[in-house]
Order: structure tokens, then sequence, then C-alpha cells
């Protein structure tokens, strides 16, 4: 999941670049207009091949999206075909946005990096314990047994944080496979060949 979260971002990300270059190349042939029509001709060239490669960007953001919802809503395909069943006038229309998931979907990386962390120091710390010398004294395993409480509390922390956005991102695909028509059209095709 974490792998197909990031090509998402890494995707949406593209698409957001190239829009914003369209803007600045259109920002640049208001400018100088009239002015230099052999660079105004180029910069719309330019504006033309954006728009083609935001569009193959979109609809590769939108495969990357469908193998989240498939991935992320594993064992519940029945909700996904039943969303794809309904009539898209009569369908919730999404207001999760790309931006929304990319979002959610950093910040979950942030607390998978996070957890990693904190349960290697943990294991180090079981494998201290669990290798002390007879000679160390009580003081000094109460201080690395105090150690791997604290860690526990904030592995369990973290894992309570995770929780929550994993379920925001779940939220968020559900919103996801409720609208837009290219993300239906991609769900039908991937359960078709199922």
């Amino acid at each position: 999941m974490r792998r197909l979260a990031k090509t998402y971002c890494y995707l949406a990300n593209q698409v957001t670049v190239n829009e914003m270059a369209i803007d600045d190349a259109l920002a640049y042939v208001k400018e100088t207009k009239g002015a230099d029509d052999s660079h105004a001709m180029e910069r719309r060239n330019q504006i033309m091949k954006l728009v083609v490669s935001i569009n193959q960007e979109k609809h590769k953001r939108s495969g990357a999206l469908v193998d989240l919802l498939v991935h992320g809503l594993c064992g519940e395909e029945q909700k996904l075909i039943s969303f794809l069943q309904e009539e898209l006038s009569t369908t919730h229309r999404s207001n999760a946005k790309p931006d929304n998931l990319v979002e959610i979907s950093l910040q979950l990386e942030e607390k998978y990096t996070e957890l990693d962390k904190l349960e290697t120091q943990f294991s180090d710390q079981v494998q201290l314990v669990s290798t002390l010398a007879p000679s160390v004294t009580e003081a000094g395993k109460a201080l690395r047994l105090k150690k791997l409480r604290e860690l526990s509390g904030k592995i369990l922390k973290e894992q309570t944080e995770r929780d929550v956005i994993e379920k925001k991102q779940r939220d968020i695909l559900l919103c996801f496979a409720r609208g837009g028509d290219e993300t239906r059209k991609l769900m039908k095709e991937f359960f078709l060949k199922s």
C-alpha cells in the first residue's frame, strides 16, 4: 500500500508541476502578446505539449488511484462494485481532491517511518536487555527496562495516530470510489478483468 501511495503522490505531483508550467507559459504569452510572434508560437506549442502530458499523467494518476482503491479496500469489493452500479447522476459527487489524498498519504508515510525507527530502537533495547552481563546492577537493569517501557508507549501512541490517519485515507478513497467518470471507468475495467 505504501508503494502504491508513493506512486500516486508522484503522479499527482507531476500533474501539479505541469499545470504550473502551463500557467507560467500562459502568463508569458499574455505579456509578450504582439511583441514577438515566433516566441509566442513557441510558447503555444509548449503549452500544447504540456496539455498532452497532463492528460497522460492524469490518466496514470487515475490508474494509480484505482490500484490504491482496490488494495486499500481489499475485502470490500462488493461495496466498490455497488458504487459502480449506481447511476453517476445519483452518485454523490466526489468532494475528495488529489491533493487531499496526497497530503494524507504523506502524513501516513511519516507515521510509518517514525514507527520503523521506534521499532528498531525497541528491538535494539530488547537485545541489550537480553544480553546484560550478570555484573550489571539492578539500577542499570531498571534503567534499561524503563527505556523499553518508554519506547513501548511511544510505539503505541504512533500506532494509534497511524490508525486514525489510515481511516482518513480510507474515507478519502471511498469518496473517490463514489465519483469521477474516469475512476469509475477504470474500476469497471479492473473488475471485468478479474
